[in-house]
């Protein structure tokens, strides 16, 4: 039991917004992955509900404070705007693909 919790605080860690760019996911998948060769799949499910979690959990912090600290971002450093209106013109044009093609590419999934 204690180690499928590990697992899914693992997953969770690194999908949550702040603590993901200390915490690493594939660790915990390999040991998750380990334990599903071995027959234990609750390993697998923890994971996969621990990334899930920190996901939307990360996606409605992002909804409710994300406007109101890229404002206080924009007047404290005003050359961030035309970073953040390329990132708005880019996700209202190819939010998808933009989303899918970054969450591949390793440590930009971290910021993103």
């Amino acid at each position: 039991m204690f180690e499928s919790f590990g697992l899914f605080l693992g997953a969770f860690f690194d999908a949550l917004i702040g603590p993901n760019l200390f915490v690493p996911a594939e660790p915990f998948l390999l040991a998750a992955g380990y334990q599903l060769y071995d027959g234990i799949i609750s390993g697998v499910f923890m994971v996969l509900l621990g990334g899930f979690l920190g996901d939307q959990i990360s996606y409605f912090a992002g909804r409710k404070f994300g406007k109101p600290a890229q404002q206080k971002l924009m007047k404290w450093q005003p050359k961030t705007r035309r970073a953040f209106a390329r990132c708005r013109h880019l996700m209202a044009t190819k939010g998808t693909a933009a989303l899918m093609f970054s969450r591949l590419l390793g440590p930009v999934a971290w910021v993103v």
